[in-house]
């Protein structure tokens, strides 16, 4: 009986620690580069894979929202990836509903395909 409560406990901690850093008041500390990273794959860990998708777009889009051509795009080949550097002053304090929030507001719109194996 006690084997049981700890494992019930134990799932029960984890199913609100997946709630906390999606929906309550868990905020990325934006500090850094590298709390910011660590704030982004905690809320990454939490999510399902088409709400991960959706969730790297956005912090995509708001690291490109400032780029207005092709040709400053290509400039810059970071941009295609998720620089922590540049999204942390960005979404600094922000929880996940605000970071797809602002993602929203950003006139830079990203779709991102699968087309091999990908480890978001």
């Amino acid at each position: 009986m006690v084997w049981v409560t700890l494992v019930l406990v134990s799932l029960f901690s984890v199913l609100l620690s997946a709630c906390a850093a999606t929906d309550s008041g868990f905020r990325v500390d934006g500090s850094s580069a590298a709390s910011a990273e660590q704030g982004i794959i905690t809320i990454k860990k939490n999510l399902r894979d088409k709400e991960r998708f959706d969730f790297t777009a956005a912090l995509l889009a708001i690291q490109v929202s400032e780029i207005t051509s092709v040709e400053q795009f290509l400039a810059q080949p970071d941009l295609r990836t998720l620089s922590y550097q540049k999204l942390a002053s960005k979404i600094n304090g922000m929880t996940y509903r605000e970071i797809l929030a602002l993602a929203k507001r950003s006139t830079a719109k990203v779709t991102i395909e699968r087309v091999g194996p990908v480890g978001l």
